[in-house]
């Protein structure tokens, strides 16, 4: 095996791992976005639930 040869491999092994830690970040990033995303439909969803509510209080009073 020659020394060019297993330096291409090395860079090969290189590059891999980096990328491999690149979308593993990536999905980390998309992970976290994904959950705070989430929360932020829970907290609309949640105040909009509330309106309702409250409108339908003030029409049964009514």
């Amino acid at each position: 095996c020659s020394a060019e040869v297993l330096e291409e491999i090395y860079l090969i092994i290189i590059f891999n791992v980096c990328l491999l830690k690149k979308i593993e970040r990536a999905g980390k990033l998309a992970r976290a976005a994904a959950l705070t995303s989430g929360r932020m439909m829970d907290i609309i969803k949640m105040s909009s639930y509330r309106q309702v509510w409250k409108q339908h209080q003030r029409h049964r009073t009514v």
